[in-house]
């Protein structure tokens, strides 16, 4: 509660720098390998053919691509997969973090990033959040100058969330 306190008075100390995210990403999806291969899920990372270099907090950029990481194993059932992969688009490098989870309802994706938000999970009876996750994560992208949003999902198919940082 006290992170969700500093970032809503705008006081989180950021320590910017150069950060390979292609580096940081292939870290977490290792970090990351266990819990999913508990769960029977197949967890890829698809590199970029070079580093990718952003300007960001590398703490920072590590804690929201954990977030998502986590938010993807938690809401994706047994023998499922997920795939982080990156794309640069004009200024910007963008990780995807996709996966064949239980999907987010339309009516529940506008409000994803609010603060204590969750999304009506009722279609696979998982484990609930605290609704702060997403909502920091974006903040911390943001704080940044980064964005963070929901770019696909379909009940029952799966979702992907993209983290875009600036390209060095």
């Amino acid at each position: 509660m006290m992170k969700v306190a500093r970032i809503q008075e705008g006081k989180i100390t950021l320590k910017m720098g150069r950060v390979n995210i292609s580096r940081e990403a292939k870290i977490i999806v290792s970090d990351f390998q266990i819990p999913a291969k508990e769960k029977k899920i197949t967890l890829t990372y698809q590199p970029s053919p070079a580093d990718l270099w952003v300007k960001a907090d590398p703490d920072r950029a590590r804690e929201v691509l954990m977030n998502l990481l986590s938010n993807a194993v938690k809401f994706t059932p047994e023998g499922g997969q997920i795939t982080v992969s990156h794309r640069q688009q004009n200024s910007w490098v963008i990780t995807d973090v996709a996966d064949t989870g239980i999907g987010i309802k339309r009516e529940d994706q506008n409000r994803l990033f609010e603060i204590f938000s969750k999304a009506n999970l009722s279609l696979a009876g998982q484990e609930k959040g605290t609704g702060l996750g997403l909502y920091v994560a974006k903040r911390l992208a943001e704080a940044q100058g980064g964005k963070l949003w929901l770019e696909y999902s379909e009940p029952g198919r799966g979702s992907t969330f993209s983290l875009a940082l600036p390209k060095i």
